[in-house]
């Protein structure tokens, strides 16, 4: 599962991600590959089935998967065919020539989708001239508590984390909530107005959170039984790591030729030519007394592998020069060019 692997390599110690939204490019990138990168992937992402949508069950879960391609680049007809089929997601070929446009276009859809609450999400080096497609993501949650908690009780308290401070507490006594215990954790189930729920996992122990498993998540869910819980717990607000590109993050799971001169997208275009050269997520969530509201959006650059980690060098000022011989080393002419 994407989540537990991520929430391990992430050395952050408070942070919010999208599991969802970076899953959703990444499926993207699955269903073009072949090879070595196919099966890193796979193994990454899992065999489970993946939602691209959701029922209007209370909350609302708005979600986007969109592709936008450079028009003079010849992607295959059934690669877009089958993004569009398995993940919704559309395809538009722009002109990436005119790349300010495309980033500006791209940056203000995300920003609609998401209630703007993920600006910017393409930096100012996206798109760029060895650019072909970028892989859109983004979603917007807003849940209201089905059990408000009582604003009247919401006081300061103090927060038990390396040098303690105080947080605003929020205080509430549920009746008849989803809750499971073991050694490790006490976890609750807050439910929202209709049926997503807030888990709310607290280690017995004052500390790091330990790392959590699949096999310990699978455990919360079937072993849970309703009681009554009072439950405090910070009203917060928390973005994602300062540091946006999540590429060495998938590198720590397993995903690595997709990254280098080693991927394999060959069933994106039908070559050999093609690697991600960037992965760039954002996400925030705010918590009160009466709702959670979050977002995230994630954005995966398709690009030539022949210019990589490109360096621009211009020569507009003095500088030094030398004619060598390689297999010799030795230095024919040498010198200095000042105008």
């Amino acid at each position: 599962m994407l989540t537990t692997k991520m929430m391990r390599s992430i050395k952050d110690n408070t942070y919010v991600f999208s599991p969802w939204s970076i899953e959703a490019v990444l499926r993207c990138c699955l269903i073009g590959s072949a090879g070595r990168t196919e099966t890193q992937l796979k193994a990454a992402l899992g065999d489970v089935q993946f939602h691209t949508r959701f029922p209007s069950n209370g909350a609302t879960i708005n979600t986007e998967v969109f592709a936008v391609a450079d028009s003079v680049y010849k992607f295959l007809d059934r690669y877009k065919q089958a993004i569009q089929e398995s993940l919704q997601c559309t395809v538009e070929n722009r002109n990436f020539r005119d790349a300010e446009r495309v980033r500006s276009d791209i940056n203000s859809r995300v920003n609609r989708a998401t209630r703007n609450l993920i600006k910017d999400i393409l930096p100012s080096h996206l798109p760029n001239e060895t650019t072909k497609m970028l892989l859109v993501s983004a979603l917007y949650f807003f849940g209201e508590w089905a059990y408000p908690f009582d604003v009247n009780k919401t006081t300061e308290m103090p927060f038990r984390a390396g040098n303690s401070s105080y947080v605003t507490m929020m205080q509430s006594s549920f009746n008849y909530i989803p809750y499971y215990e073991d050694d490790l954790f006490q976890v609750a189930f807050l439910p929202y107005l209709g049926g997503s729920s807030f888990i709310l996992a607290l280690p017995r122990n004052v500390g790091n959170v330990p790392n959590i498993t699949e096999d310990m998540l699978g455990n919360w869910f079937n072993k849970r039984t309703n009681i009554g819980v009072k439950v405090s717990m910070p009203k917060f607000t928390s973005r994602f790591c300062k540091i946006k590109d999540v590429i060495p993050l998938l590198t720590d799971i397993g995903i690595t030729d997709l990254f280098s001169h080693s991927a394999n997208l060959s069933k994106m275009d039908g070559t050999n030519n093609l690697f991600v050269s960037d992965v760039l997520h954002d996400a925030i969530i705010i918590v009160d007394e009466f709702k959670t509201e979050g977002a995230a959006a994630t954005v995966a650059a398709v690009a030539m592998k022949g210019i990589m980690n490109v360096r621009e060098m211009k020569a507009d000022h003095p500088f030094a020069y030398f004619v060598v011989e390689e297999n010799t080393s030795e230095i024919l002419l040498a010198g200095k060019f000042s105008n």
